[in-house]
């Protein structure tokens, strides 16, 4: 399915410098629970934890933009992080979640911006997603968002398999107009996704300009 690329204007003012914080934990196979090959945080309780303490700690360096990895929120845990975004107004990406209903699945992730909160969709399904294509309905969207006039410039996510997608990463890509770029995946080798992104910068950087 071809993807549209829509813009969000964000009405924010471009700063000189953006900090991020990247609330990445230290996972157990113990911390996920499987079902159908989808995978969710096993418990509810340590999640919670989880979220006040990063939030906290990005607050102490100051930081302008939160990011949590994917699949690593709960749907029923995200006032916690909608209430702390608009509170402080701070940019938080809040992992994705599969919103499940009587006839199918989709991989959603909450963006909290400007205080709004926007739902992107994953647009490519990673491979053990398509193993329940048929028996849980997955579903993919067909929109991806670039968010315009943000405190760092135009700033786009990627979810996991669309950013090792070749037409999908092209097209999103391709006018060379991104300022910031994050990925959030589950994975426990993200080797490829490193060299994949060397290789996008080493693309876009021909003169050798930007520093890895």
């Amino acid at each position: 399915m071809p993807i549209e690329i829509i813009s969000e204007n964000c009405n924010q003012k471009k700063e000189d410098t953006v900090n991020v914080f990247v609330a990445q934990p230290k996972w157990e196979e113990s911390d996920w629970k499987e079902e159908d090959n989808l995978f969710f945080p096993a418990n509810s309780q340590v999640q919670i934890d989880y979220i006040n303490m990063y939030l906290e700690k990005s607050l102490e360096i100051n930081s302008d933009i939160v990011v949590f990895p994917e699949l690593s929120i709960l749907e029923n845990h995200l006032v916690l992080i909608k209430e702390w975004a608009q509170i402080n107004n701070k940019i938080v990406i809040a992992g994705s979640q599969y919103y499940i209903d009587e006839t199918s699945t989709m991989n959603i992730a909450p963006i909290y911006i400007n205080k709004k909160c926007i739902k992107k969709e994953k647009t490519i399904a990673a491979s053990l997603e398509k193993s329940v294509l048929i028996e849980r309905n997955l579903k993919v969207g067909n929109k991806f968002i670039k968010f315009e006039n943000t405190i760092c410039g135009t700033l786009c996510v990627f979810i996991c398999a669309e950013y090792l997608d070749e037409n999908t990463r092209h097209k999103v890509l391709e006018k060379d107009d991104i300022d910031v770029l994050i990925i959030i995946a589950l994975q426990k080798d993200s080797s490829h996704y490193y060299k994949r992104i060397d290789l996008t910068v080493d693309e876009s950087n021909p003169n050798n300009e930007i520093e890895k």
